[in-house]
């Protein structure tokens, strides 16, 4: 241990994606043929879709777990994206807090203007409630901008 030369980053979790997507490409007929790759599972994963800075128009937390967050999205060309994202809701604000402080997570929760944006991967799926259909991302990892001192 003295004498490696492995530095901090070199643990960070690495995440491996199948391709860039914008979510203004995703429509149903593309999910439907996604769809045609299935069963996934063990040796036939789900792909995997990233796209960089989209930004967050709102945040409602879903149940009472603390473990589901649905997110209203935006890229960087205004187009919108409804998500979904599980697990440790507090860990996420905690990191949003981390990049943008403590005053912008308050403002993105109120729903008021805030710089919050993330880099995503994430799955698409059709979303079927009360008879509606819509299309929707769920994010599977985050990652927001380094703090800029």
């Amino acid at each position: 241990n003295a004498h490696t030369t492995l530095t901090e980053k070199d643990f960070v979790k690495k995440v491996h994606i199948d391709v860039a997507v914008p979510v203004s490409y995703l429509t149903e007929h593309f999910i439907h043929e996604l769809d045609r790759l299935e069963p996934f599972g063990n040796g036939n994963e789900k792909p995997l879709f990233a796209q960089k800075k989209m930004y967050i128009n709102g945040v409602r937390e879903l149940g009472n777990s603390g473990r589901c967050l649905k997110l209203q999205l935006k890229d960087e060309n205004g187009y919108p994206a409804e998500a979904m994202l599980f697990g440790d809701i507090s860990q996420f604000y905690k990191d949003a807090a981390d990049s943008f402080g403590e005053e912008a997570v308050l403002r993105m929760k109120k729903g008021l203007p805030h710089p919050v944006n993330m880099a995503l991967t994430y799955y698409p799926e059709i979303n079927q409630w009360r008879g509606m259909k819509s299309i929707q991302i769920v994010i599977k990892n985050y990652r927001f901008p380094e703090r800029k001192e």
